[in-house]
């Protein structure tokens, strides 16, 4: 698996004193991305905040492509869903874990937070609330084509959130 590194290069709106936010959902963590901003943290002298979002629009692309292909019904929609819901917030609960045992490994101050909802508008939310002086991501491995084709979450995140962003790509489908 390849592993690149880029940094945003979106104007900065002011530069911040808070502390690095770590965002993860349940298609986007990498123990890299978290020992980067791990040793970011260190070397900065500030905390880490981390946000697991899970991204209400990921059981619902599963089930449609689920049902597309005549594996479900209605009946069995809601429960199935529901059922993926639970599955992605206990591996998002788990990735939080992972992440506070190494923080506490290295004595820095940690916070965290669990949000619902569509991942860029959660994560252009957490930024303002937490107001952070940097942004760990990863994006997860995609083609190229599939990215200009479907849009990057990511992307649009550093485009828009006004603050330095570090984006951490798993993998390489050129």
């Amino acid at each position: 698996m390849a592993l690149t590194e880029t940094e945003s290069t979106t104007p900065v709106i002011a530069e911040a004193q808070g502390p690095i936010l770590l965002v993860v959902s349940q298609t986007r963590f990498s123990v890299q991305t978290v020992n980067r901003a791990i040793a970011e943290a260190r070397s900065e002298g500030c905390g880490i905040h981390a946000v697991f979002i899970l991204d209400s629009d990921a059981p619902e692309r599963v089930f449609e492509s689920l049902t597309d292909y005549g594996f479900t019904g209605e009946l069995v929609s809601g429960k199935f869903q529901a059922t993926l819901e639970a599955e992605y917030e206990l591996r998002g609960k788990e990735y939080l874990v992972e992440i506070q045992s190494r923080i506490t490994e290295v004595d820095i101050e940690y916070s965290q937070t669990i949000r619902k909802g569509n991942f860029k508008q959660n994560t252009l939310n957490a930024i303002c609330e937490v107001e952070p002086r940097k942004v760990f991501l990863t994006r997860r491995d995609r083609s190229k084509f599939s990215r200009k084709l479907f849009g990057s979450a990511v992307a649009d995140v550093c485009r828009q959130c006004g603050v330095p962003t570090v984006v951490v790509d798993e993998g390489s489908l050129n």
